[in-house]
């Protein structure tokens, strides 16, 4: 995942940076181990000062996270969070700072795709899946344009064994500008799933125009369904 922070955040940031400075010394000198607003808020600053504290390395940005949403709840910051986390290793405290954030922002298209796509990272069946698809959905509705979702999409539903509707979420994602061998490969595998080997076939080959030393793609045109 990227930063999504908008320009006016990354002015905040400095502020943010020396209120997170006083807010550790106040903690220092007095005690303080939890951060005094209301719950939402308290929330996210022990959510970001937990993140901080489990691993070696903090950033500064890391920090500054942390700072803002003690100050202002922001859907963006919990995404930030998130990306933050999820670069840890920390997946399922970046699935819940993404679920924050669409539920602090509805119509928050970035956010339910990414949570899509951790969630999806681990998922094989059952409820996680479930909800994988469902986000990857909400994303494409809210934001049609987004061939990374649509990718996440087609990943999602044939994991599912939805091959058709996974088809039609590769070729998407394929109309949306997304020109990679893996999601030529993925459309000619659902494909070869239907029973479409020509179009299987055509799709493998465009992978490997894409990218030659694509091994996948090469190894499935060897491969006699």
């Amino acid at each position: 995942m990227t930063p999504d922070l908008p320009q006016r955040y990354r002015v905040a940031g400095v502020a943010s940076a020396v209120l997170f400075a006083a807010l550790v010394v106040a903690g220092m000198v007095g005690g303080i181990r939890d951060y005094g607003g209301p719950p939402s808020i308290r929330t996210g600053f022990n959510a970001g000062l937990q993140a901080l504290s489990a691993h070696d390395g903090v950033s500064v940005e890391q920090l500054q996270i942390a700072a803002s949403i003690a100050v202002n709840e922001r859907h963006a910051h919990r995404y930030n969070l998130a990306t933050a986390l999820a670069a840890a290793g920390k997946t399922d405290e970046a699935i819940a700072q993404l679920r924050i954030a669409v539920a602090i922002k509805a119509d928050y298209g970035l956010g339910y795709r990414e949570l899509g796509m951790l969630q999806l990272r681990g998922a094989r069946t059952g409820e996680s899946l479930r909800e994988a698809i469902a986000n990857f959905e909400a994303s494409v509705r809210i934001d049609p344009r987004d061939a990374a979702a649509w990718f996440g999409l087609g990943n999602a539903l044939g994991r599912a064994g939805r091959w058709e509707p996974a088809v039609s979420a590769y070729r998407e994602a394929v109309g949306r500008g997304m020109q990679i061998a893996a999601v030529h490969h993925n459309l000619g595998t659902a494909l070869r799933k239907l029973g479409d080997e020509l179009g299987a076939r055509a799709a493998f080959k465009r992978a490997l125009a894409i990218d030659p030393g694509y091994a996948r793609s090469r190894a499935a045109l060897a491969t006699k369904p």
